[in-house]
């Protein structure tokens, strides 16, 4: 009975080890045998309506990636130096979800010599948005948007325009960055002759 028993148990042991690792075998590599274990391969089943559900999970969670080139244009109005109530409009085209710019922080950076008041009108494609201001950072931030979106990823644009400030008092070029989806984005705005 004891040996019946013995048998029995490295019956099920030897079982239980091909399930989990597989099938021993011996390859022979240079003239020396390498032992090694063969994995059973497991065949996964997913219906496609499960596929497209984690292509449109992945979508989703992936934010701002910005995989397309992405650029900034700087329009002033009006242009000319030393002008007051100028309105200043940054259009970032890039990489959007709908057509929409992603939830996150979006910062303006605007030269030095630009004026600008404490409480600025900002706009996100023309509705306002509440700004925080830093020297000559303008920040904001871009909420989640409400309801269901489409998972559509194309190239597009958005603007942001902040009205009210004053023009150096000397025409030149001026540097302008905004700060989206971890990369910052920089061109010049010319600044013409009074």
């Amino acid at each position: 009975a004891i040996a019946v028993t013995a048998a029995t148990s490295a019956t099920l042991i030897h079982i239980c080890f091909l399930r989990t690792f597989g099938t021993p075998h011996t390859d022979s590599q240079d003239g020396y045998s390498v032992s090694s274990i063969r994995r059973p391969v497991k065949q996964e089943r997913y219906h496609p309506d499960m596929r497209l559900g984690g292509v449109a999970a992945l979508v989703s969670i992936a934010g701002p990636s910005l995989l397309l080139p992405a650029s900034l244009h700087v329009t002033l109005t009006p242009r000319t130096a030393g002008a007051a109530t100028v309105r200043v409009q940054l259009t970032v085209h890039t990489e959007l979800q709908c057509g929409r710019p992603a939830p996150g922080k979006i910062t303006v950076t605007l030269p030095a010599s630009e004026r600008l008041p404490a409480r600025p009108a900002v706009r996100l494609n023309n509705a306002p948005v509440k700004a925080r201001v830093v020297k000559h950072r303008v920040s904001f931030v871009v909420p989640p948007p409400s309801g269901v979106i489409c998972d559509v990823i194309g190239p597009g644009s958005f603007t942001v325009t902040i009205a009210h400030l004053h023009n150096p008092s000397r025409a030149g070029a001026y540097r302008f960055s905004l700060v989206y989806g971890g990369r910052t984005l920089a061109t010049t705005a010319r600044v013409v002759p009074s």
